[in-house]
């Protein structure tokens, strides 16, 4: 992450996002949190302060745990304020079946884990360091419909070189021969969510969520047997045109269609139903979609 990159964040989203929760908080116990964080992150920012304390905000009834130097926040009021992920909430069933791949704090989880209290909810976050976070948000909001991972999603098994970044949502895998900061380095294992979904018997994925910093594309490509066939909506992050143009041929020939790009996330419905996917959806996506068709 360039120190331009880490000025524009501050400045553009991570301090706004601060003040919006100050305003939004309720209970004076957790308004009296945000202004501390505000004031500790700006304290980081400034370097007069090293120390990165720990906070525990409540926003509509929802717990969360954030740093103050690693801009926890901006994905929690992303979702919470912003609705980052809603295109598809009036078309989920009760009883949903959700996958938060990089889950971050749990902006998402503990979001859909609410809102939704009768679906199962499958959340991955290889970075110790969040995953903490995460696992001290779903013990704090209590749901039992969250089971959680400390896993990164790639396109196969084994250890890996994760870099943990200080901004948490620019953590990501490293690759080989990359060149990066040893000091915050560590390893982590990965899972192949095509298997995952297999061992877990899985009748479904009502929605898929990835944000996994590069690696979404070689995970719905190793997704094609299992994942993708029981998928009926998904929100991607993208990073570049490239990336774009590469997930949109792979999923348009797997019986999706683009609906929307908001800032760095795609998202995708299932029109069409392929051979495998039949089972599933119906003969013409019964439940899917309306103008969903027949492929394969």
């Amino acid at each position: 992450m360039t120190k331009l990159t880490l000025f524009i964040y501050r400045v553009y989203i991570h301090f706004p996002h601060l003040f919006m929760l100050v305003t939004r908080s309720r209970r004076w116990r957790y308004k009296r949190a945000a202004l501390l964080l505000l004031v500790d992150s700006l304290l980081c920012y400034l370097g007069l302060s090293r120390a990165n304390r720990r906070y525990h905000l409540c926003l509509d009834g929802i717990h969360f745990v954030v740093d103050a130097a690693r801009f926890d926040i901006g994905g929690v009021c992303s979702v919470q304020f912003g609705g980052m992920y809603s295109e598809f909430d009036r078309e989920l069933p009760d009883d949903a079946i959700l996958i938060d791949g990089g889950a971050n704090v749990g902006a998402f989880t503990m979001t859909y884990a609410r809102a939704f209290p009768r679906a199962r909810i499958f959340s991955f976050e290889p970075s110790p360091t969040t995953f903490a976070k995460l696992a001290e948000a779903a013990r704090l909001n209590g749901y039992a419909n969250v089971t959680l991972f400390d896993r990164a999603i790639r396109d196969h098994e084994g250890e890996l070189l994760f870099l943990d970044e200080q901004f948490s949502n620019y953590s990501r895998v490293v690759e080989p021969g990359e060149s990066v900061d040893p000091g915050r380095v560590v390893q982590v294992q990965s899972l192949v969510l095509d298997r995952f979904v297999q061992e877990q018997r899985l009748p479904r994925i009502d929605l898929l969520k990835l944000d996994i910093e590069g690696c979404e594309l070689p995970a719905l490509r190793s997704g094609i047997d299992h994942l993708l066939p029981l998928t009926r909506f998904l929100a991607i992050e993208v990073h570049h045109d490239e990336g774009f143009a590469q997930i949109e041929e792979l999923l348009s020939s797997h019986g999706f269609r683009f609906v929307k790009r908001q800032f760095t996330n795609v998202f995708y419905r299932r029109v069409a139903t392929p051979e495998r996917a039949r089972a599933v959806w119906g003969e013409a996506g019964e439940g899917a979609s309306e103008d969903v068709t027949k492929i394969g």
